[in-house]
This record gives C-alpha cells, sequence and structure tokens, in this order.
C-alpha cells in the first residue's frame, strides 16, 4: 500500500513533517532520527511500503526553519531580471513567460 497525501498527514505527529507530495500516492515525510524511527515501525505495523531516504538534512521540512533569515539575507544580494532562456513550470508543465516575477 502507498499514501496519497490525506493518509500521510495521518502519520504526523511532532516532530515530523509532510517534506514533500510528488504524486497521487508518493509523499516525502521527514523528521528527526527518533521521529523518524517510529513512523518506520508505524509504516511497518499497517504494512504501508517506504523508501527510507538517505540525506543529510531533512529538507523541505520545519527543520531547515534555523537558516531562513540567512536565506533571506542571501537573497536579497541577488539582482533578479528577466527570463534569459526558456524555463518549464514544474506545476503547470507550460513555458515560463518573461513577465513572470520570481515571487511568483
Amino acid at each position: 500500500m502507498r499514501l496519497g497525501e490525506p493518509e500521510a498527514r495521518g502519520y504526523l505527529e511532532e516532530g515530523l513533517s509532510l517534506a514533500a507530495v510528488n504524486g497521487r500516492e508518493q509523499c516525502v515525510l521527514s523528521g528527526d532520527v527518533l521521529s523518524v524511527g517510529r513512523l518506520i515501525l508505524r509504516l511497518e505495523a499497517d504494512s504501508v511500503g517506504y523508501i527510507k531516504l538517505l540525506t543529510s538534512h531533512a529538507f523541505h521540512s520545519g527543520m531547515q526553519d534555523g537558516i531562513l533569515e540567512e536565506f533571506r539575507a542571501e537573497l536579497s544580494t541577488v539582482s533578479w531580471g528577466p527570463l534569459k532562456g526558456q524555463v518549464v513550470s514544474n506545476v503547470t508543465g507550460k513555458l515560463l513567460e518573461a513577465s513572470v516575477s520570481p515571487s511568483t
């Protein structure tokens, strides 16, 4: 069995985040080591398939909140300009237009 977003949210508890929804039944949950360990036990007990990703950080989760101020400061130094090439939206699958700003 695989989890869609509503079912994956049912496994969230303190220390876990819904890090990504990559498909209709393909979600990524992330968190600290102990929380992920408890999650794995629950998934196995419920016969839910999973793949434990080996990463250095819990990207796309609340565990990254500590770097947001530094990240925003770094972004404020970037000079944004019009697109210089074609970019395909990973949301719509359509080419972005030059009038689209980086914040949209």
